[in-house]
């Protein structure tokens, strides 16, 4: 006996193609806000490491922090990439005048 759908199927249900987990955006929020709340001493201790051990630091959490570029510039329709570069244009536009 097989368990699950059967080959070619469609799938239906669960999250939406792109859709963020929710355990993700909650970690994410979490450590944001204790490096808000800990700021201070984050930059107290940074001094104290060494250029390598800093460097490791800052690569462990700003993956936390920023989504990878590329992937989420590449789940976005023609259509929803165009609106994007059109928006980011027009806000320039607004931006420049003020």
């Amino acid at each position: 006996m097989t368990k699950g759908r059967k080959p070619g199927t469609p799938k239906t249900g669960g999250r939406r193609k792109g859709s963020q987990n929710r355990i993700t955006a909650s970690l994410k929020a979490a450590i944001s806000d204790f490096l808000n709340q800990n700021w201070d001493s984050i930059s107290t201790d940074w001094q104290s490491l060494e250029p390598l051990q800093r460097l490791a630091f800052y690569e462990r959490l700003i993956k936390y922090v920023l989504p990878p570029a590329s992937d989420e510039l590449s789940r976005l329709t023609t259509e929803e990439l165009e609106a994007l570069i059109n928006k980011l244009k027009n806000d320039y536009k607004h931006e420049k005048k003020s």
